[in-house]
């Protein structure tokens, strides 16, 4: 029986933290008005040039 990758997660507050079975690591913060950080680094200690960001917006059109 060969053992399974699995993905381990941990949340602290508004942070997620995800290593993935390849050694990738992904860290995402949640800030207040619904914006996302998301930052990802890979096995061998590289990470992207800067964080991605996004944002959520909830658009209420009033006549």
């Amino acid at each position: 029986m060969t053992p399974r990758a699995t993905t381990l997660t941990r949340y602290l507050g508004s942070v997620e933290r995800i290593t993935h079975p390849d050694g990738r690591l992904e860290i995402k913060r949640r800030l207040p008005g619904g914006a996302l950080i998301s930052y990802t680094r890979s096995a061998d200690g590289l990470g992207s040039s800067s964080p991605d960001v996004y944002f959520s917006q909830i658009m209420i059109d009033r006549f």
